[in-house]
């Protein structure tokens, strides 16, 4: 829990009591007194860390030992395994049973402590081995005493062991820390006189300080002190209430209450027993009326009669259940009956006066002194004080009465209005499991944050609030019932946080003298407590008498002349706590400053000087020293703290008014900068930068097809437009097999003539009707001229193409223009072509002929002319004809495909309808056909499709389609509408007309074909010489060439333009999906499977998964995945919507906030009464309390190491929720104990009764006992003694129930303090003479500054002195062979260009492949692929850019966070983050991409000819150009103004009233942001423009497209010419980056500020000890590299938390390299795979490996962690180097390895792929919800960056290395790869998931975002950025359901079992 340091104390934030503990425990001998779960393993285990240094050198090189002593011999083990899990240390076990050898000689112990690092040993044996010589405490530098208590006992071994140290102190040898470690020493009834003597003695015999900092001393010591007030009331009797009925009340519900308890009706197995929640509602009803009265009485039967009305219609119970709800319904409505005519009557306090307890009156005589009248009346006050005041009472029902109460009374007195109340009470346990505990949880957070708010004042609630939960404001405390022990007197005491508030307990009269008494003791024991927790670096008293009223006087104050803001001593210390808490830090670290004082004479005065160390994570590493001394300790502090103030601002990390520039500025420009939402929320404003922020650019023509308009008689060049068929047509395409001649054979071609000499591009692929053709823009060797009249021929021949070929004008949108003044003005002419000799030549006879017949077509002739037709095959052959007898509006035009001469108009015509074709045309057209003799045509439809830049889709087979509206025709649509068909087997399909009745085309077959491909020619030929020029501008900006140096030469040529385009070759190519990327794994393991045995592919095929179902679900396991359920059931008027976690269906009964381990406490139980039961007769659903093994005291909440853990000779079976099994264990303990005590250990070997075989067990129930030893043998004597000791138990937990039966619903507090009677301890034996002398007066406090001070360096100088076994300097890095040796399946350099590439250029002559290696740029990148970059996927093009986007990201990312770690090297994390994210936002570079015209490049639009695109020498007939919005240009200066760093005007919105009550999408209160997404399903396109504009000549582009684009670019530089010509790149596009080859000043990573002219190597030494210390060189072996630089191995590793290394940073920098250099390694590794992923598998793959949780299991999996925590044993083990001091991370790492123990290390992607990952994505105040520990992931990154600075910013070696680490996980990903959580959870459709809203928390920039699923499930998830946030709710979501679907296959193969 964090304390609050209050204002007037004038001191440093303090660190963590634990911290705290560990930095004097390893100074001097120390006493730490703290309970199991409060962290005395935690000091323990880091005192030796910190000893490691001597501990892990040789013992024959000077090397020292550690002995952990324990006083019983099953700790050994215990402790042990403890310390061998969270340590690298190697230890040894010792104790009387162990049959080693070190008992035989010296020789042979000496053998044992040279292998052993630390010995846990029992004290008999260890004073053994001194006694005889065996071991030296010399040779020690640790002893620990556990349960050191014992030492009182005067033959105690440890009090013995301790005389033996004293001597050598005595003799002045070196002698080794001492730490003792207890339970708390402070008992709830202790006379502190009593306290004070006993501590004093402990303290001598262990020569040690007793230091009692724990969380209840520190809030003592910081918090608040209010004033204490006991107010007095009168006693509270209700039989002396005159109530008419009230003997007949308590009669009733006591008597139901004895019916329901002893009933036999429900067998405990067999029978649903709805008793629990009959019992509650008889408890809580009962304690209503006894507590506060008769009114609340009648208020409880009122919502329980609703309860339980509502729980009989809403389940299916058998007859018994209903019969016993009815009763208990019943019952209620009676009491309600009964009380309801003298309750309904009051509408008054007065009134209620006489029915309630005195201490409610008293209370609201405390409320009356805060109301508003009171406040000016009486009290004068200018400013009345507002009232936040927290009640506490002891049971959750009151707290709940206790409100309703207040809030009627409320209504009823005018002169209480000002009063809000609410209640919280804690759910029981930590089981959120069910949907009423989630929604108590939740419901807490929502009343507190209203508390936090002022919204309500008043706040009503149980212990769950006295300690945890931080409450800022609250000035009046009030305990309804006065408190029982220390603890819960100090905790409630703490939460008066407000400067001068009040503490009321209000007592009645027969209790004040026993709660004054406990009070005054409460407090002397606070004194005593407080007088061992000094910090005397950072006092918070002084003992010097001072005065602070002139301080400010001391020294100058510090003055920004700019501002005039100002900083004073007295403000000082303030403003550096406020700097150190917003440094960058995860949720379980709070950073603080450590502050020295240092005493110094000056004229024999005392004065003090002070040295202040800032995190290690700030900037300012050095020390800062104040130099001159000051009167006294505080204002030292104050000095210092305002010295430092001045060195920050000089550094830059405080603004101008003086105020740290933290999270808050930051999180305002994250706003700006952060990704949009994906949802559809109506009337936002859209983000610059943003897919959704649309607007509007010119479309351009290249350079090469502007201006090259021809004149008359002047020089021109011929470009001829060569088709070749590199494939025919594909079958399914061509169902008529139609042949078709390659247009490579023609004797003529298409071409233009232009005046422009256009540069060399790569040929293209078109797909005609033909087959697939590769286009290859060719120039004629010579020049040609035209004519005027030629000229004008070809003008109009151009002409004719476009507006009767090509129907492009027939909506009157273009006309034709041959000046310049049109775009593209190139003309387009008919060539002759000579192979031979490779010329080409205007075909002017062609030209001629199509002009001189330039007549509309069709024409209709005259019947005198179709008499006189006579026909002619040859005219058809390669002939377009037209009827003209239809569709005259919409003439259609056939190929002649064959003659057809069998057939003749008299043939027999295919429809029945008709008899033939001449029936048929008479009929329908009137027409008479006049040759009968003429043959027939077999005709296709000439297609109007434009857009050959893809292949025809293919169509459906057995599909009918119509020929009017498709490009081709399966079969006829109706025999009738199909013109002059057969459907007849030998002419299927085929499309018949009359020649006679046709017109013919001048234009031939074949060059209609082709003209038909000239838009989609042009298109292309334009987008390829528009790529062409941005290749030749990058080559002249970035790579400084000249112009003519960018022209390829004659002998090259690019390689054609490709793409993929059958879906078949797709599939072979590109793994388009993960589920793809599935079967294709899945096929391959099959045939391994198949080869090796066919059997099992029957089985496994068999056995296939059922339909995922939502089924019978247990709520118990939705806690872990953090859902709220809401419930659709009728809201019940009145308060009883509240009673929330209160009344929660059949429960057991017991709703006090105790933190039960029993899972079954608080139960939702209607998956009890769906499920069924196991076979054992115990419901599934509640699994895991079942069963309570003997295995030592571990097993109960605490690990046990202050109980006497001799095993348990029995076991307790079943888990009925009956009884309270931590309660029975601690019954339990007090049987044990004294039995254990006797047991003596003699002779060096510990004598323990005998003991039962672990496998037997006895069960002990309600009804029998039965033990398991053998029948067959008589009990000995110990097992008699033991069988009577399990007869006591019995009758104890009998009793024990019965209790718990009865028992009120006490409200306790979270954690039970474990303590210690130390009276039990001592015997009556006198000190030693030595020991009396040492029992002196306590220390002044400058004698424990200099204690501890010696004591540092004595350790410092030891540490220092020790012998180094790996201290010698490195000359090089070096890979090691357990990686070197370790290959990727395909190898590839990060240093050159991308194999998948295969370089873009051709050697005309050879063949050879031109390879581009960094600085050899040759001619850049190609076209095709500067394309590719440039298409969005919008375009539906063969290609798009997201392939070389995701690369170009990863690429882009790692660039930047290079450059800004080698540039801004004093900036820490949080600044470092923040500066990427503006680099690399999409609006940063949407800025730079439009201030290099890339939008005009960009192709984002589908090319549609007869819409979108402007053919040559024409132009729009309307000069429209539409505008951009009016807000743009402003938008775009503004975001301009933040990437610059400028400040961010707030600007009104001017709402018109259009606007007004509009937008209810978006609102902000209370410091959030809350973005509302409706639930209609997007009706807005958002592809089209909200504005009509030209298509013409504008397109409309998305700022996110821009910056995709230029994300592209990046990626295709990369992949083509290698990482620094990519760097030039980005400098060119504005990129802020760091060249390769670019000196970078980067200060070596040792730190030397702790070097002086004296001790010039003293960071040297220091790094040495670390190194030695943290055991790196092991590490060093495991990853496979051994650094040259072994600091950057050091920092890797260096938590913010651990202040004591001063001579490398902390990891936090590392770790933002390295976050970067993964992510781009991974990400190239698999865009260089096989496969060629698709950019979504590629971005699935890439998240699932580069994230937290797996960067933490790889920590976890090389052993990082045992430097901090550790798990239950297992091999392998990456953490124990990393270097921390954070307790509450230290727990959760701990969490978490074990975790990864129990999956044995497996990489399980989709189980990970749900895991709450860090902290980031949890909300405030729920850090219990975290699973994967920040720090590990964050330590694997910063390994990478370390290997990556170290290895001199080589990737190919930090590669090498890394690869080694994640084979496994890779090979692991690839093979099962997991799917995005919010794809799946969008995939799943039972699901019907919905992203409902995202709220933005504006002060730290966090974003929360809600999903709904189904109708009653909500999920929220967090992160820092909307992506996060939306993922993490997905995960909870995907969790949650699987977890439900998980348990319906339990249920449903447990009823398949029935």
């Amino acid at each position: 829990m964090v304390v609050r340091v209050r204002p007037d104390l004038q001191c440093f934030n303090p660190r963590d009591y634990q911290v705290e503990l560990l930095d004097k425990a390893s100074k001097k001998n120390t006493i730490v007194q703290l309970g199991t779960g409060s962290g005395k393993t935690f000091i323990a285990v880091l005192l030796l860390k910190e000893y490691g240094v001597q501990m892990f050198a040789p013992l024959d090189q000077g090397g020292k030992r550690a002995f952990f002593i324990v006083e019983k011999v099953n700790l050994v083990e215990q402790q042990a395994k403890h310390i061998e899990v969270h340590t690298s240390f190697k230890v040894g076990q010792v104790h009387g049973q162990t049959s080693n050898d070190l008992w035989k000689s010296p020789e042979h112990c000496a053998k044992f402590m040279q292998a052993n690092h630390v010995v846990v040993i029992t004290a008999q044996c260890l004073l053994d081995l001194i006694n005889h010589a065996f071991i030296r405490i010399q040779d020690l530098c640790v002893m620990i005493f556990d349960e050191c208590h014992h030492a009182l006992g005067s033959k105690h071994p440890y009090r013995l062991i301790m005389a033996k140290y004293k001597e050598l102190k005595k003799a002045n040898e070196p002698i080794p820390r001492v730490l003792g470690l207890t339970a708390s020493l402070i008992k709830e009834k202790v006379a502190p006189d009593k306290l004070a003597e006993q501590l004093n003695k402990l303290e001598s015999v262990l020569d040690s300080v007793i230091e009692t900092a724990s969380d209840l001393v520190s809030l003592s010591k910081y918090g608040a002190k209010p004033y204490e007030a006991i107010v007095l009331c009168k006693d509270f009797v209700t039989n002396r209430l005159s109530l008419p009925n009230h003997d007949a009340i308590i009669g009733l519900l006591a008597d139901t209450e004895a019916f329901v308890k002893t009933t036999t009706l429900f067998h405990p197995d067999l029978d649903l027993d709805p008793r629990k929640v009959i019992k509650n509602a008889l408890k809580t009803t009962i304690s209503a009326f006894h507590i506060l009265g008769p009114w609340a009485g009648w208020k409880a039967s009122q919502m329980w009669e609703k309860e339980l009305t509502k729980l009989t219609k809403s389940q299916i119970l058998p007859d018994k259940a209903m019969i016993f709800l009815d009763l208990a319904r019943t019952t209620m409505i009676t009491i309600k009956r009964l009380l309801e005519k003298e309750m309904r009557q009051i509408r008054s306090l007065a009134e209620l006066e006489r029915y309630v307890p005195h201490r409610i009156m008293r209370l609201f005589q405390v409320f009356e002194m805060f109301s508003p009248e009171f406040q000016e009346k009486r009290l004068n006050a200018e400013v009345p004080e507002r009232l936040s005041a927290i009640i506490f009472v002891e049971q959750r029902y009151i707290a709940y009465s206790l409100h309703v109460m207040i809030r009627h009374i409320r209504q009823w007195e005018p002169k209480f209005k000002f009063l809000g109340s609410d209640y919280v009470v804690g759910a029981s346990g930590q089981n959120l499991a069910n949907s009423d505990n989630r929604g108590l949880h939740n419901r807490q957070t929502e009343v507190l944050r209203k508390f936090q708010r002022n919204d309500i004042n008043v706040l009503v609630t149980t212990s769950v609030l006295e300690e945890g939960v931080d409450v800022k404001q609250c000035n009046v405390v009030i305990k309804f019932d006065r408190p029982k022990d220390m603890r819960s007197y100090v905790q409630s005491k703490g939460r008066a946080r407000r400067a001068g508030s009040r503490y009321v307990v209000l007592v009645d009269q027969t209790d004040v003298s026993a709660c004054d008494s406990d009070l005054k003791d409460f407090q002397q024991i606070e004194k005593i407590l407080l007088s061992r927790h000094r910090t005397v670096n950072n006092p918070t008293e002084d003992d010097s008498e001072i005065n602070l009223d002139n301080v400010d006087e001391l020294m100058a104050p510090l003055v920004v002349e700019k501002t005039q803001a100002t900083v004073k001593m007295s403000n000082a210390i303030a403003l550096v706590n406020r700097y150190c808490a917003k440094l960058p830090s995860d949720i379980f670290t709070r950073l603080v400053p450590q502050s020295t004082i240092i005493p110094t004479e000056e004229n024999g005065v005392t004065k003090y000087c002070a040295e202040l160390l800032l995190p290690i994570n700030s900037p300012i590493k050095r020390a800062i020293l104040l130099k001159n001394p000051m009167p006294n300790k505080k204002t030292a502090q104050m000095a210092v703290a305002l010295e430092a103030c001045r060195q920050l601002y000089i550094a830059g990390e405080l603004d101008d008014n003086l105020l740290p520039k933290g999270r808050e500025s930051i999180a305002k420009l994250l706003e700006h900068i952060d990704e949009e939402p994906d949802e559809y929320t109506p009337g936002m404003s859209a983000k610059v930068g943003s897919s959704k922020r649309k607007q509007l650019y010119d479309k351009k023509i290249a350079r090469a097809l502007n201006e090259s308009h021809v004149e008359a008689d002047k020089e021109c060049f011929i470009y001829a437009l060569e088709l070749e068929r590199f494939r025919e047509a594909e079958p399914v395409l061509n169902p008529k097999k139609r042949i078709f001649q390659d247009p490579n054979e023609y004797e003529y071609c298409f071409g233009f003539l232009s005046t422009k000499q256009i540069p060399k591009i790569p040929s293209f692929p078109l797909f005609l009707r033909q087959g697939n053709m590769k286009v290859r823009l060719t120039v004629a060797p010579e020049k040609t001229r035209v004519t005027q009249s030629e000229l004008e021929e070809i003008q109009l021949f151009h002409d004719y193409l476009f507006t009767q070929v090509l129907q492009m004008c027939k909506t009157g949108n273009l006309e034709l223009d041959v000046t310049n003044n049109a775009p593209l003005n190139t003309l387009i002419v008919p060539l002759n072509k000579s192979k031979e000799s490779g010329t080409y030549a205007i075909n002017m006879k062609y030209v001629t002929e199509v002009v001189a017949n330039m007549e509309n077509m069709p024409r209709i002739p005259t019947d005198e002319v179709r008499r006189q037709y006579k026909f002619n095959p040859d005219d058809y052959k390669d002939a377009i004809v037209m009827p003209w007898y239809r569709n005259m509006e919409q003439p259609a035009f056939y190929y002649v495909a064959d003659v057809l001469t069998e057939l003749r108009p008299s043939s027999k015509f295919p429809d029945s309808n008709f008899d033939t074709f001449n029936d048929y045309f008479i009929r329908k057209y009137n027409l008479e056909i006049y040759d009968q003799n003429q043959s027939l045509l077999d005709v296709d439809f000439t297609s109007n499709r434009l857009n050959l830049l893809l292949p025809r889709v293919q169509s459906q087979p057995r599909r009918v389609r119509s020929m009017s509206n498709s490009s081709m025709s399966s079969t006829p649509a109706t025999q009738s509408d199909s013109k002059e068909s057969t459907t007849s087997n030998s002419h299927s399909q085929r499309q018949i007309l009359i020649p006679e009745l046709m017109d013919k085309h001048p234009i031939s077959a074949t060059l209609w074909n082709v003209i038909a491909a000239l838009p989609s020619i042009f298109y292309r030929l334009n987008q390829l010489l528009l790529t062409d020029e941005l290749r030749e501008t990058i080559l002249i900006k970035a790579f400084s060439r000249e112009s003519n140096d960018t022209k390829l030469k004659e002998t090259l040529e690019w390689s054609p333009l490709t793409y993929t385009t059958n879906y078949e070759e797709k599939q072979s190519v590109i793994v388009k999906k993960i589920q793809q990327l599935r079967e294709l794994n899945q096929k391959s393991l099959e045939a391994q499977q198949k080869e090796q045995n066919d059997e099992e592919i029957k089985l496994e095929e068999g056995g296939e998964e059922e339909e995922w179902k939502i089924g019978v679900w247990d709520p118990e396991l939705a806690v872990q995945s953090g859902v709220e359920i809401s419930r659709k059931t009728e809201n019940i008027e009145g308060e009883d919507t509240e009673t929330v976690g209160l009344s929660q269906g059949l429960h057991d009964g017991n709703i006090s906030d105790e933190d039960d381990d029993l899972p079954f406490v608080m139960h939702d139980y209607t998956a009890h009464f769906t499920g069924n039961p196991n076979e054992n007769g115990s419901h599934q659903s509640w699994g895991g309390a079942a069963e309570i093994v003997p295995s030592g005291w571990g097993d109960i909440e605490n690990d046990g190491s202050d109980l006497d853990t001799q095993p348990i000779p029995f076991q307790i079976i079943g888990g009925s929720g009956k009884f309270n099994v931590q309660a029975l264990m601690e019954d339990v303990g007090r049987v044990f104990e004294p039995s254990m005590s006797g047991i003596s250990q003699q002779g060096g070997a510990a004598v323990v009764p005998p003991q039962q075989p672990p496998n037997t067990s006895a069960s002990v129930s309600n009804a029998s006992v039965s033990t398991a030893t053998s029948k067959s043998r008589p009990f000995t004597r110990e097992e008699e003694k033991l069988r009577k000791i399990q007869e006591e138990l019995l009758a104890k937990a009998r009793e024990r129930l019965e209790e718990l039966e009865i028992s009120e619903e006490k409200d306790s507090p979270r954690r039970i303090e474990e303590t210690v009677d130390l009276e039990e301890f001592r015997d009556d034996l006198l000190l030693d003479k030595e020991e009396e002398e040492t029992v002196v007066r306590p220390k002044t406090m400058d004698e424990e500054i200099e204690e501890l001070k010696r004591g540092a360096l004595i350790k410092e100088s030891n540490d220092n002195d020790t012998f180094k076994t790996d201290a010698l300097e490195r000359v090089n890095c070096e890979v090691l062979a357990v990686a070197a040796n370790d290959l990727p399946p395909r190898p590839f350099s990060f240093e050159k260009e991308s194999q998948t590439m295969h370089g873009r250029l051709l050697k005309d002559h050879d063949q050879d492949i031109v390879s581009h290696v960094d600085s050899e740029v040759a001619y850049g990148v190609s076209p095709c692929l500067l394309l590719t970059a440039l298409t969005t996927s919008n375009a539906s093009d063969g290609m798009s850019l997201e392939r070389f986007e995701t690369i170009g990201d990863s690429f882009l990312k790692f660039a930047t966070t290079d450059y800004l770690y080698h540039t801004l090297q004093d900036q820490h994390e949080g600044k470092l983050s923040f500066a990427r994210s503006k680099e690399v936002s999409n609006c940063n570079l949407y800025r730079l991409g439009r201030k290099l015209g890339i939008p005009q490049l960009i192709f984002a639009n589908k090319f549609d000819a007869h819409d979108s695109w402007l053919p040559p020498c024409y132009v729009p007939t309307y000069n429209f150009k539409a505008p951009n919005t009016e807000d743009a240009e402003e938008k775009d200066k503004e975001i301009e103004r933040i990437l610059n760093g400028q400040a961010i005007e707030e600007k009104p919105e001017n709402k018109t009233g259009w606007d007004i009550g509009e937008n209810t999408a978006k609102s902000t209160a209370d410091g959030i942001e809350t973005i509302n997404f409706p639930k209609q399903n997007r009706l807005v396109n958002e592809d089209i423009s909200p504005l009509p504009y030209n298509l013409l000549t504008q397109q409309n582009i998305s700022d996110k497209s821009i910056a995709d684009a230029m994300e592209a670019l990046i990626g295709v530089h990369l992949l083509t010419l290698g990482p620094n010509p990519t760097l030039k790149v980005m400098s060119w596009m504005g990129l802020k980056v760091i060249q390769k080859d670019a000196k970078t000043d980067v200060p070596p990573p040792l730190l030397r500020f702790i070097d002086t002219p004296t001790n010039p190597n003293a960071s040297t030494n220091a790094l040495n000890n670390l190194w030695q210390q943290f055991q790196f060189a092991q590490l060093e072996e495991k990853i496979g590299y051994r650094f040259k630089d072994r600091a950057y191995l050091v920092q890797a590793f260096t938590h913010a938390s651990y202040s004591n290394n001063r001579v490398t940073g902390c990891y936090q920098r590392l770790e933002f390299l390295g976050d970067a250099v993964l992510d781009y390694m991974i990400t190239r590794f698999l865009f260089e795979d096989v496969h060629q992923y698709s950019p979504g598998v590629l971005t699935d793959l890439r998240s699932a490996l580069v994230n937290n949780t797996i960067f933490a299991s790889l920590a976890v999996k090389y052993e990082f962690q045992k430097v901090m925590i550790g798990r239950k044993s297992f091999q392998v083990n990456f953490f124990q180097h990393f270097i921390a001091m954070c307790p509450g991370l230290h727990h959760m790492i701990e969490k978490f390895v074990k975790l990864c123990a129990d999956r044995n290390f497996d990489t399980n992607f989709n189980a990970e792929m749900y895991m709450v990952t860090t902290e980031e994505e949890i909300d405030e105040g729920h850090e219990e919800d975290v699973e994967v520990p920040k720090a590990l992931g964050d330590v694997f990154e910063s390994v990478a960056g370390a290997i990556y600075l170290d290895s001199g910013r080589n990737l190919d070696t930090t590669w090498q290395v890394l690869y080694h680490m994640m084979r496994g996980t890779i090979e692991s990903c690839c093979a099962n790869p997991p799917r995005s959580p919010i794809r799946e959870l969008m995939e799943l459709e039972a699901s019907k998931a919905r992203f409902s809203k995202m709220e933005r928390i504006l002060e730290s920039g966090k974003v929360r975002v809600t999903v709904d699923v189904g109708n009653n499930m909500r999920f929220t998830g967090m992160g820092r950025n909307y992506r996060i946030a939306k993922a993490t709710a997905a995960k909870r979501a995907l969790r949650y359901l699987h977890m439900m679907e998980e348990q319906r296959r339990q249920t449903y193969s447990i009823s398949s079992e029935f």
